[in-house]
């Protein structure tokens, strides 16, 4: 149990840093409030049925949430990149 709860930590470890700078940039550039909030939920619950389904060895739900977040952050991606697009559109 100890090795794979290891593996689930070095995984979030790969994308919690990400939400965070990509959640982050979102603020500080003022994006809508909305979406933001809805991802942060979206992605938070995610990671944690992942952690969850990785634990208990439940496929193919874990690929499916694992998805599901990283869905979250390309739509971070977005929100960010269009809200960059708009400053120089002016």
């Amino acid at each position: 149990m100890v090795p794979q709860a290891a593996r689930v930590w070095a995984n979030d470890m790969e994308n919690i840093p990400v939400f965070f700078a990509l959640c982050g940039l979102a603020i500080d550039l003022e994006t809508a409030a909305g979406p933001n909030v809805w991802l942060s939920i979206v992605f938070t619950a995610a990671k944690l049925l992942y952690t969850w389904a990785y634990l208990a060895r439940v496929q193919p739900l874990r690929t499916v949430l694992y998805g599901i977040g990283v869905i979250c952050l390309l739509g971070f991606c977005v929100v960010v990149t269009a809200r960059v697009v708009s400053f120089f559109a002016l």
